[in-house]
C-alpha cells in the first residue's frame, strides 16, 4: 500500500506542515499502527474553540475505484484528543479489511489520513493575528511531533470562506 498521506484539511493555508513529521507519517505502517496510540495537541489562540464533534479524522483506503473508509470524531481529554475506545475498535476491523486489499493488490491500494478541525468563536470577532498549531503523537502523547506551524485566524478564515466573522461557539 501507498503511504498514508497526513493532512489537515481546513488548515493547510499559509501554514506550514513539518517534513519531518510527514516523514514520520510516511514510515508508520496504518494497517499494524495502532489506533489507540494517535493523538493531537491543538494549540489554539484563547479566543476559539474547537466543539464537541469539532475534529475528525478519516482512514481509508482506495482500490481500483472502489473505497474503504471511515471518518471518526476525536474526543478531548484535557489538551489531548484521542479516539473513542468505540472508535478504535472500528479502526482496526477496518485495517484488517484494508490488509486483505493490499495482499491482493500492493501497489494498487492507496491509503489517506486526514484530520478536520472545525473551529468557533468565543468572542464574535477572533484575533486575526492569533496562531494556530497542531503536534501528533503516535505513542499515545509520550512524544508530540509538531505537524502545522505558523497558521493565523485570518489564514484559516480566508481559507474556509468566513469572511471576517466565525460562528460563536454554543455552550462553550
Amino acid at each position: 500500500m501507498k503511504p498514508i498521506f497526513p493532512a489537515l484539511l481546513f488548515l493547510t493555508a499559509c501554514g506550514s506542515i513539518n517534513p519531518l513529521t510527514v516523514a514520520r507519517l510516511s514510515q508508520l505502517d496504518p494497517l499494524t499502527s495502532d489506533p489507540a496510540n494517535l493523538a493531537a495537541q491543538v494549540t489554539l489562540p484563547p479566543d476559539i474553540a474547537i466543539p464537541t464533534g469539532g475534529m475528525e479524522m478519516y482512514f481509508g483506503a482506495t482500490r481500483n475505484g472502489q473505497e474503504k473508509g471511515a471518518t471518526v470524531q476525536l474526543d478531548q481529554h484535557g489538551d489531548i484528543w484521542r479516539l473513542s475506545p468505540e472508535d478504535v475498535i472500528r479502526l482496526e476491523a477496518l485495517q484488517r479489511e484494508i490488509a486483505i486489499w493490499k495482499a491482493e493488490d500492493s501497489d494498487g491500494t492507496e491509503g489517506t489520513l486526514s484530520i478536520s478541525i472545525a473551529g468557533c468563536s468565543l468572542t464574535g470577532t477572533p484575533d486575526p493575528q492569533g496562531e494556530i498549531s497542531v503536534r501528533l503523537s503516535f505513542d499515545g502523547g509520550t512524544q508530540f511531533r509538531p505537524f502545522l506551524t505558523g497558521l493565523t485566524v485570518a489564514d484559516m478564515m480566508q481559507q474556509i470562506g468566513a469572511g471576517e466573522t466565525l460562528d460563536r461557539c454554543n455552550g462553550l
